[in-house]
């Protein structure tokens, strides 16, 4: 399956609007121009906080872990 977004941010050579994408910016003008063109409305990606097992000598922090959820209509519909 593939985005409809992320396709017409390839086949228009805008490699800065489809980095921005795929690291699950949904917010920015460059990214929004795409979203409108097909008249979807981006979903907005969330942060999981997850624990990372603590090192010898260091204090177990919480590691925040960014997924993007994106529900997109697929070009194959």
């Amino acid at each position: 399956m593939v985005s409809k977004v992320a396709l017409a941010m390839f086949l228009d050579g805008d490699a800065g609007a489809l980095a921005a994408y795929v690291s699950g910016d949904r917010s920015s003008e460059r990214v929004l121009l795409y979203f409108h063109r097909y008249g979807l409305k981006p979903q907005l990606t969330q942060i999981f906080q997850s624990s990372q097992p603590s090192q010898e000598g260091q204090s177990s922090q919480p590691s925040p872990r960014v997924i993007a959820i994106n529900r997109t209509t697929s070009i194959a519909g």
